[in-house]
């Protein structure tokens, strides 16, 4: 039980800070609040990338569920990424460099992240 709910509030945590930053205009959250919720994004963030990186499979089942929601989030997290290029390029006529660094590190990490594992496992 306690693991369901760790899993479950610390990715909410994240997801409720980082939506705090979505106030365009500053108007719901004042600027000496930001840098304390940046802090807290960043520490709640660890939290659950520790949680991600120490979770481990304890049957096959398990492993193929894991491998299932690593590839929808990087499907999603690199079609956002697209559609945000292409949003960009098209409406904008600039597209942010933010956007396409984050796009080749998430390439590049994923394909590093097989050819270790099917160097190690």
């Amino acid at each position: 039980m306690y693991y369901m709910i760790k899993n479950f509030i610390v990715p909410l945590l994240v997801l409720v800070i980082s939506a705090a930053f979505l106030d365009p205009f500053m108007v719901l959250m004042p600027e000496s609040m930001v840098y304390g919720l940046l802090a807290l994004l960043f520490v709640v963030f660890v939290a659950y990338a520790l949680l991600v990186w120490r979770e481990s499979a304890h049957d096959e089942r398990e492993v193929l569920h894991r491998a299932i929601a690593g590839r929808i989030a990087y499907i999603a997290g690199s079609a956002t990424l697209v559609l945000g290029i292409i949003y960009q390029a098209h409406y904008l006529h600039h597209v942010d460099s933010f956007l396409i660094g984050t796009l080749v590190i998430m390439t590049v990490a994923k394909y590093l992240g097989h050819m270790y594992a099917e160097q190690c496992c």
